[in-house]
């Protein structure tokens, strides 16, 4: 049965009233409700969804991180959200990845939801359906009574022609696998993030620490069980090329040849043949929503650097996470000059690079001693040309294309045209919401 935003339910013996509701589509097209709850005796926050294969409601509370050992996984996927009403903090086409636990004999449940800024864990129980009934006649309480009214007309959900959409795609394709489902996600304007990715691949990326800079806003720094190289082809493989700019601090690329960089690599190589190498240490990728950097530290290890474009947005100098004062120093040119600008006329919070002055570049010597006259410090005729603080915003996006080059642009456009969408696919289930 479906129940609405208002509602007073009776669950065995207590009442509660539905302060929001959320639904999902996961990765295999199955759709389902969860209810946010409130408990009349005690104001406790509950959640109560509808589990089609045990023919139960599963009822749950937030809880910390910490899994009884015993308990099994008994599914897993990822869910993007179609609607939801009221209370409840999810935006159209967020998604998550879950894991649904269960101990042995079924009758206790854990719950992981892991969001793009936040992982969520709940326990819960299976209620016989029986047990659970609505009471349309039920009075609620002042306080419950207030907060139904502060969050009245909170609604948001796919209009009828794109939810339509979506679930001809979800439904009708019976093998939706996960490079499939990413793309329906980029046809709602919620495409699969970096961040995304290198949670759903732990056994490469490790989480080190994260840097909270202005306004709470993080940056999340994962060491690389790889090389500086193949990380970044690997993020770039991992999005499908789904990358607007790349930019590198140097002229090695590719170190190891195969079949899906073999040509960009050789016609780089070729190119840099008669230069001066120059080891790069560091790389930047510009996606729609996010700044990656992959750099090498002053450790020598390959790290990750991942974050919002509105967290480079607002970054206030921090000075970087073992990271050379060369790896800094480009970390922050490649976005004021391939970020900046598009991100001024999107945040309107204030930025520590309204003032930035990308001229003072103590590695200039880097890129001018080399035999060959294309390959001179390729800031140093962007720099006398007026850039740098007081340079209009168009001026300097219009410009942004002569930034440093990187092969690695050419191999994301290979492999987005190419399509290959190698990922692996999830199961589909249910989950409980945010």
């Amino acid at each position: 049965m479906e129940f609405n935003y208002g509602d007073t339910l009776r669950i065995k013996s207590d009442l509660y009233t539905i302060l929001g509701k959320i639904r999902y589509i996961d990765t295999h097209g199955d759709i389902w409700y969860e209810y946010k709850l409130i408990k009349h005796s005690t104001n406790g926050q509950f959640w109560l969804s509808w589990d089609e294969i045990r023919n139960e409601y599963q009822f749950t509370k937030p809880c910390g991180s910490m899994r009884p050992s015993t308990m099994i996984c008994v599914d897993e996927g990822r869910e993007i959200v179609s609607g939801a009403w009221g209370d409840v903090d999810v935006d159209i086409s967020d998604s998550a990845k879950y894991q649904e636990y269960e101990s042995p004999d079924g009758a206790t449940t854990f719950s992981i939801e892991e969001w793009e800024d936040e992982t969520e864990y709940s326990t819960g129980f299976y209620v016989n359906k029986e047990f659970v009934t609505l009471e349309p006649n039920a009075a609620v309480t002042n306080s419950i009574e207030k907060r139904l009214k502060s969050v009245s007309g909170r609604n948001k959900l796919f209009g009828p022609f794109l939810w339509m959409v979506i679930c001809v795609l979800a439904v009708f394709t019976s093998e939706l696998d996960l490079p499939s489902w990413h793309q329906v996600r980029a046809f709602f304007n919620h495409p699969y993030t970096v961040s995304e990715y290198i949670k759903d691949h732990s056994d490469t990326y490790t989480y080190v620490t994260s840097i909270t800079g202005t306004n709470n806003l993080k940056s999340d720094i994962y060491q690389s069980s790889l090389s500086l190289d193949e990380t970044t082809q690997d993020i770039i493989k991992g999005l499908e090329g789904d990358v607007d700019r790349v930019t590198q601090d140097g002229n090695t690329a590719f170190t190891e040849i195969t079949e899906d960089n073999q040509e960009i690599a050789e016609e780089y190589k070729s190119e840099k043949r008669n230069e001066t190498t120059i080891p790069t240490e560091t790389v930047t990728l510009l996606t729609k929503y996010e700044y990656i950097t992959v750099y090498i530290s002053t450790e020598n290890t390959v790290l990750v650097r991942v974050e919002s474009r509105e967290s480079a947005y607002n970054h206030n100098n921090d000075g970087g996470y073992h990271s050379s004062s060369r790896s800094y120093w480009f970390y922050r040119n490649s976005y004021w000059y391939n970020g900046y600008a598009q991100d001024q006329m999107r945040y309107t919070s204030p930025s520590s690079y309204s003032d930035y002055n990308p001229t003072s570049n103590p590695y200039k010597s880097d890129y001018s001693n080399t035999s060959s006259s294309s390959t001179k410090n390729p800031y140093k005729s962007d720099y006398s040309s007026g850039h740098g603080s007081g340079t209009s915003d168009a001026n300097r996006l219009s410009r942004a294309t002569n930034y440093s080059y990187s092969p690695y642009e050419s191999y994301a456009t290979s492999i987005r045209n190419a399509s290959t969408g190698g990922r692996g696919s999830d199961s589909g289930g249910t989950s409980h919401g945010k």
